[in-house]
């Protein structure tokens, strides 16, 4: 199994948390290197200051690679607070006959048509996650 190295960032509004890591035999995980800094610039989980802010991240980021002796190039980063929110939505497209395959461009109109909601304009969207697809066959 080939082994995958991943980064994760948690930004608190006490503390900024990276972790570098690689996925070892049988799927486990194996730590390479941590780092955690104070968050500044952040006040219940909402930036009121971007420099401090991204200097905190910057800390924690550099201390992980320090610790692993790798560079983070990437990351999933976890932001959390009351001003972030969650919406699930469905969405169906027509593919033709029955006995026609999902092909890549029946895929792609259906997420882009699930991607068509209204947002308020006080919000903004972060990330779509797609958790599942699932196929339904209709004879007309």
């Amino acid at each position: 199994m080939a082994k995958t190295i991943f980064a994760a960032l948690d930004v608190g509004t006490t503390k900024t948390c990276g972790i570098i890591a690689s996925t070892g035999d049988a799927g486990a995980f194996r730590v390479l290197g941590v780092g955690v800094s104070a968050t500044r610039g952040l006040k219940k989980g909402v930036v009121i200051n971007l420099d401090e802010a991204r200097d905190s991240i910057r800390e924690a980021v550099k201390k992980a690679e320090h610790a692993s002796g790798m560079k983070m190039e990437s990351a999933y980063v976890g932001v959390t607070g009351k001003h972030i929110s969650s919406l699930n939505t469905r969405s169906a497209v027509a593919v033709g006959q029955g006995d026609r395959l999902v092909k890549g461009g029946d895929m792609k109109r259906v997420l882009e048509s699930a991607r068509e909601i209204e947002i308020p304009s006080d919000r903004r969207l972060l990330h779509v996650i797609t958790p599942s697809i699932s196929l339904t066959a209709m004879r007309g």
